[in-house]
């Protein structure tokens, strides 16, 4: 049969029935069979017996592995980019705002007796710039509630030493504060006592 063979038993090279094994001028077996319709087909297969696509299929398995490692490595950066920056965020805020409240005591601490420095003074105390990080600017504003009523607010700190608690305070003492009439402390006394 010029080199070729009937195999008569499956398992045999790990060829079906009707399959016959030759091999070719440079030294590759080749696998003839036919199919149902009677048809020849061929399948190269290499010196171990294997057909030749399964390394490109094992090279392809690996790859699109290597591809779904990659793409998860990705996403945890991602998420531990977006987790740190919800972390450092806060941070900055709130260091900024306690520089806001070094700056106050550091005002009031240069010339605790002159409340005009203090009291309202944008400059000093408005949009002050505390950092800038190249992504984000810091600004510190202090501000109290003005005394023109609702909405009106200035720049500055209140001097909490000078105000009274009334819930404490002996009506007598009232008297004795330049800023109420004798009848406003009469009033305030009345009220509390």
């Amino acid at each position: 049969m010029g080199g070729a063979h009937r195999l008569h038993v499956r398992g045999r090279h790990g060829l079906p029935f009707g399959t016959s094994r030759g091999t070719r001028a440079h030294g590759d077996p080749d696998l003839h069979s036919r199919t149902r319709s009677g048809r020849a087909s061929t399948v190269r297969v290499t010196a171990s017996g294997r057909p030749r696509g399964a390394v490109l299929l094992a090279v392809l398995v690996i790859s699109a592995m290597a591809g779904m490692v990659v793409t998860s490595l990705v996403v945890a950066v991602r998420a531990e980019q977006a987790a740190t920056a919800a972390t450092v965020r806060p941070q900055q805020a709130w260091s900024a705002a306690m520089s806001g409240l070094e700056q106050a005591a550091a005002v009031v601490a240069a010339d605790p007796f002159d409340p005009e420095l203090w009291t309202d003074s944008p400059s000093t105390f408005r949009h002050q710039l505390v950092g800038d990080d190249g992504v984000d600017r810091w600004y510190f504003t202090v501000f109290v509630a003005g005394d023109g009523g609702a909405g009106a607010w200035r720049y500055g700190v209140s001097d909490e030493a000078a105000k009274l608690n009334l819930n404490t305070i002996e009506p007598g003492s009232l008297m004795r504060l330049e800023q109420l009439t004798p009848g406003q402390a009469e009033a305030i006394g009345g009220y509390l006592g």
